[in-house]
């Protein structure tokens, strides 16, 4: 593992928001047959990090021989140069379990990250109804060849929980 990346894995996992519980209509009559129909829906109250866990973070997990290491290629942020604060990608479910094991933490039920994403007035974005622009949002700026931004990137984009960088998509 690079040095630079090695300093980084002794970062902790991220620090979490504590969201508080409540009812939201989830789903979209929009969206595919599996987000119909709207319905409302209760969550309890929950911890979430604040951003995606990060490749530097992920390295953390791996050097303590807890994680196995996700995909590698020309899509993916691992063994990428420079992408250590990029969010990890090519992680499997059992993978995303062993880390959040390691880190003592749980993967969200698909409610508690959509009302994460969307607060309690379904709003379409997580920073309200206006149009995804690069100053809200990583998916219309210009991007390197990954796709990618750094996490905390897009500020303006948080949620109403204060989540950062677009946790719907």
């Amino acid at each position: 593992m690079p040095l630079f990346i090695h300093r980084l894995a002794a970062d902790p996992p991220g620090r979490m928001a504590r969201i508080q519980g409540g009812s939201f209509l989830m789903g979209s009559e929009r969206g595919g047959p599996d987000e119909q129909p709207v319905h409302r829906v209760y969550v309890n109250t929950f911890e979430m990090d604040l951003t995606e866990v990060t490749v530097a973070q992920y390295w953390g997990c791996v050097d303590a021989n807890a994680c196995s290491q996700p995909t590698v290629g020309h899509h993916y942020n691992w063994n990428a140069i420079g992408r250590y604060d990029h969010p990890v990608n090519g992680v499997s479910w059992e993978q995303a379990l062993m880390y959040c094991s390691w880190a003592s933490k749980r993967l969200p039920s698909e409610a508690e990250w959509e009302y994460a994403a969307r607060g309690t007035d379904a709003r379409t974005f997580p920073w309200g109804e206006a149009p995804p622009n690069p100053k809200r949002a990583c998916a219309n700026r210009r991007r390197d060849a990954l796709g990618t931004c750094p996490v905390r990137s897009v500020p303006a984009g948080r949620s109403a929980f204060g989540l950062y960088d677009g946790r719907i998509g």
